[in-house]
């Protein structure tokens, strides 16, 4: 117990107190068997600490594996994703369809008083129809004349969300209402 104790300590040593150490071990037995448990350790010199000279070896062997593998682990992500850029706008024919999803978003957000975060899964369904041809005004229209058709509808305010307005085959539906 003395051993897996010293081992989960930050420098893998115990008080040099025997009370303390009885008190950890819930120790019954006698003083002599305990100066044979004690026999196993010696004081750190740095701290006074008792630590097992063999255990001690191996802790210090253990934490600089463990620094290694993890500069090696860090070496390897910087080279893995130092590459690649950090912010990449999907660009195309002039339009940037990321920058016009987020300002759709915003949108939606101010009005249905919602807070909607801009991730993929939000925005891949208002590029998506971006990228068919839709204009951000044209979306604009979409939102506020849902908006209008089920803000005051409890049964309805859950679906003035990007997933439903601007879902591949509710969209379309949605359109035609507003293109009248």
């Amino acid at each position: 117990m003395l051993l897996a104790q010293c081992w989960s300590e930050n420098n893998c040593s115990l008080p040099s107190d025997p009370l303390a150490l009885k008190k950890m071990l819930r120790w019954e037995g006698s003083d002599e068997e305990f100066g044979g448990v004690l026999a196993c350790f010696q004081p750190l010199k740095k701290t006074g600490r008792l630590t097992n000279p063999r255990l001690y070896q191996e802790w210090l062997d253990a934490k600089q594996r463990t620094e290694i593998l993890s500069e090696s682990g860090q070496r390897g992500a910087h080279k893995r994703w130092a590459a690649r850029p950090t912010h990449q706008k999907p660009i195309s024919n002039g339009r940037d369809y990321l920058a016009e999803s987020k300002e759709i978003l915003t949108f939606l957000n101010e009005k249905t008083g919602k807070h909607f975060r801009e991730v993929d899964a939000s925005l891949g369904f208002i590029q998506a129809r971006l990228k068919s041809g839709i204009d951000v005004q044209t979306c604009r229209t979409l939102i506020m004349r849902k908006v209008h058709d089920w803000k005051e509808r409890p049964d309805m305010q859950m679906y003035l969300r990007p997933e439903t307005l601007f879902n591949k085959t509710k969209f379309e539906g949605y359109l035609a209402e507003v293109t009248k």
